[in-house]
Formats: structure tokens, sequence, C-alpha cells
């Protein structure tokens, strides 16, 4: 994503399962992979949001955001949702396809 952000050639990204927000992160001391996702100082002063925002209306998909745990959250209408709580059913093969086509558009 911030690739994207600081580089215009990159049209559109599709972010999947990753967390919607660094302030989920640091508000909590249990969290994942946070020291893979995070240039040190960057959360203190940044935001996904600005990430988005610096993309200047380059189209960013973003399916089922996360906590920093992994867990998929309701973060909002923004998001696109596959996952269901409590639905077992293996809806994401018909529905990546559709999103990989959105995103090769």
């Amino acid at each position: 994503m911030l690739a994207a952000a600081a580089d215009t050639r990159v049209g559109k990204i599709w972010l999947d399962a990753t967390p919607d927000r660094f302030a989920g992160a640091l508000e909590n001391t249990m969290n994942t992979e946070l020291s893979d996702a995070v240039i040190p100082g960057f959360a203190l002063r940044w935001e996904l949001t600005d990430l988005v925002q610096a993309m200047e209306g380059r189209s960013v998909l973003w399916t089922d955001p996360t906590d920093w745990m992994g867990r998929v959250v309701a973060a909002g209408p923004r998001y696109r949702y596959r996952y269901v709580p409590g639905d077992m059913t293996d809806r994401s093969d018909a529905q990546d396809r559709a999103f990989a086509g959105e995103l090769m558009k």
C-alpha cells in the first residue's frame, strides 16, 4: 500500500485479509506480524487511511479487513466481505474471481 501511495504508476490495489488500521496494533499488547508491516515510527504519525488518501482517487479494493490477530472485523461500508462469521460455506473461489476481474478492468 505504501508503494501504491508513493508511485502513481500503481493504478489500483487489492488488499485482502489485512488489518484496517495501525492503531489497533498499538492499542493492544497482542498482535501478529506488526514488525513485518510497519516501518519504525511510521504508525505513530500515519494511519492506513492516510495511505488510501495519498493514492488520490486510484482504486483500492479492500476485502475482509482484520484485526491484528487475523480475525475478520466489521470495519464499515467501504470494505467488501466474503467471510461471514459462523458460515462455513466456501464462497472465496467465485468471489475471488469476481474481485480479480474487477481489479483487472
